[in-house]
């Protein structure tokens, strides 16, 4: 199941026997409703980025068998596209979403089917102060007893609703930091250099559970930069 989703992780179109686009639009009256489709990403990068679950492949393996969720945080919504997708193709994730803009959680809702369930929920508030409180609090409890400001309802006792536990309560698998900066002057475009500061990698690595891994949508136009920032991550 984990190596089919990371296969299907590339975005291509679906066609039907008259060689139409399936992607399916409904019109009413003069409105169109594009359907969003989850089960393929629509952003290449996406596909690399979950290639890196392969690194910890055997881990997950033994989390589901076990009937485990797997305790995942990722940082950075967008449209919604990859925690939706993770959430179709790999159930057995439990997924929290931290993202700061609250205009963008409504327009990833409206308008791309982003949606929340027992297994996903959304938090919105900055992703480096949440993930230091969840570091901090993952000694004795588990990223639902954060308080955070969200839009909906939290469940202090998912793991119970789902009827099943995560693997290791007190830290997080998968942690997937994809947001993008919005200073030129640092040589990112992505992340906000906050996220790559020494500070929060040993932050971040800290919330890990032991076999957990790291996942860092790096862009920058400047070699100097992309290799200090490489440098940073291997040291710590």
């Amino acid at each position: 199941m984990i190596d089919e989703a990371i296969r299907h992780s590339r975005y291509r179109k679906k066609k039907n026997r008259t060689g139409r686009s399936s992607d399916s639009s409904i019109r009413q009256g003069s409105k169109t409703y594009v359907h969003v489709d989850h089960t393929y990403l629509a952003s290449l990068y996406h596909g690399g980025m979950l290639t890196g679950l392969g690194l910890i492949i055997s881990e997950l393996e033994l989390l589901v068998v076990s009937e485990k969720l797997v305790k995942t945080v990722i940082v950075g919504l967008g449209a919604g596209l990859l925690p939706m997708f993770l959430r179709q193709r790999m159930p057995f994730l439990n997924i929290e979403v931290v993202e700061l803009d609250p205009i963008i959680a409504d327009l990833a809702r409206i308008f791309f089917g982003f949606i929340e369930d027992a297994q996903m929920k959304l938090h919105i508030g900055d992703g480096v102060e949440i993930v230091k409180e969840m570091t901090n609090i993952s000694k004795s409890s588990s990223i639902n007893d954060i308080p955070l400001r969200s839009e909906i309802p939290r469940t202090l006792d998912r793991e119970n609703q789902c009827g099943k536990g995560t693997g290791d309560s007190k830290g997080v698998h998968v942690l997937i930091i994809d947001v993008d900066s919005d200073d030129p002057s640092t040589g990112l475009t992505c992340p906000h250099s906050n996220f790559v500061e020494e500070s929060f990698l040993k932050t971040a690595k800290e919330s890990l559970v032991a076999g957990g891994i790291l996942i860092l949508n790096l862009v920058s136009r400047s070699t100097a930069v992309h290799e200090m920032v490489i440098s940073r991550m291997q040291m710590i």
